[in-house]
């Protein structure tokens, strides 16, 4: 994960750019990649066992202004299907993740039950949960092998700005 491309001011509601920016990691810790431009940080990890970065699922958290928890969003290459439900599961607990109708293929969740939960847990995976219709559930891992080390690194790099 030496250089992702990822679209990290989505979270800030900037409306659109006309290509997608690459960056260059700052650090890495485990399995988990820090990232900063300017006032903004964010920490990213791709979903496990992914055939090609490109079509890999990311769970970015990203951390700017007053949001001192970051704010968690995970984004699909291939988009999400309209008629899905959305959760990310931590040590059993399920949280809903919405859908942002200006960026289709991003689901966000702002709540500071989520974030706290991924700082205190002590599993090593967190599983995204897709629910197609009541019969059919698709999961998606992502480790969180290096994420309190990379959130620490993210904070402290931009400790001005939040």
């Amino acid at each position: 994960m030496k250089s992702i491309s990822t679209m990290a001011y989505l979270l800030l509601a900037v409306p659109c750019f006309a290509a997608e920016p690459t960056y260059s990691a700052l650090a890495e810790y485990g399995d988990w990649s820090v990232f900063t431009d300017g006032d903004v940080c964010w920490i990213e990890t791709l979903s496990a066992w992914h055939s090609s970065e490109d079509s890999a699922l990311r769970l970015t958290v990203t951390f700017y202004d007053d949001v001192y928890d970051g704010a968690l969003a995970v984004f699909n290459p291939r988009g999400f299907s309209e008629a899905r439900l959305f959760a990310l599961v931590v040590e059993g607990g399920a949280f809903p993740l919405d859908r942002e109708a200006v960026y289709p293929d991003y689901l966000f969740n702002n709540t500071s039950g989520l974030m706290s939960a991924l700082r205190v847990t002590e599993v090593e995976m967190v599983e995204l949960k897709v629910v197609e219709q009541v019969s059919t559930v698709t999961g998606y891992e992502f480790s969180l092998n290096g994420y309190l080390n990379a959130t620490k690194m993210a904070r402290e790099e931009c400790e001005g700005s939040i």
